[in-house]
């Protein structure tokens, strides 16, 4: 297996804080999405690409625990992390932060799906060549 990991930072909008003034937890979801697409794009695989090679990932389970709250003007850094795999199934594992303090943990799992049958699929080729060691160790240069 391959460690695949990155980190994405996201301010705070106050918007996206409730009423006490701390980040709504719908709003936690939306941070793991973008660190979830951060995380294909910095591998060389924006997630179009995947649809354009006929193959989705959709979310079919997610979970969080809440640790500490984030506030408007924040900088919350997402740590995406996950293990190259060769099963339809791929489980993403995420730590949020604002400096030391560990706002939560979270976890996403999804299904490579084929865009027309909407049926299990292998990683594709693209995919899975993205997360060889070579380039793993090219990319962290």
């Amino acid at each position: 297996m391959v460690d695949i990991q990155h980190t994405t930072q996201i301010r705070v909008k106050y918007a996206d804080t409730d009423a006490m003034g701390v980040v709504n937890n719908g709003r936690y979801y939306e941070y793991l999405e973008a660190a979830r697409n951060e995380l294909l794009r910095a591998y060389g695989i924006p997630y179009r690409e995947l649809e354009n090679h006929g193959v989705m990932l959709p979310l079919i389970e997610s979970g969080m625990k809440y640790k500490s709250p984030a506030v408007y003007d924040d900088i919350v850094e997402i740590e995406a992390r996950c293990e190259m795999v060769y099963s339809p199934r791929l489980t993403i594992t995420y730590k949020l932060r604002v400096g030391d303090k560990l706002l939560g943990t979270g976890t996403t799992v999804h299904v490579f799906t084929d865009k027309k049958t909407f049926r299990p699929v292998r990683p594709p080729k693209m995919f899975v060549d993205s997360f060889t060691s070579e380039r793993i160790s090219e990319r962290n240069k």
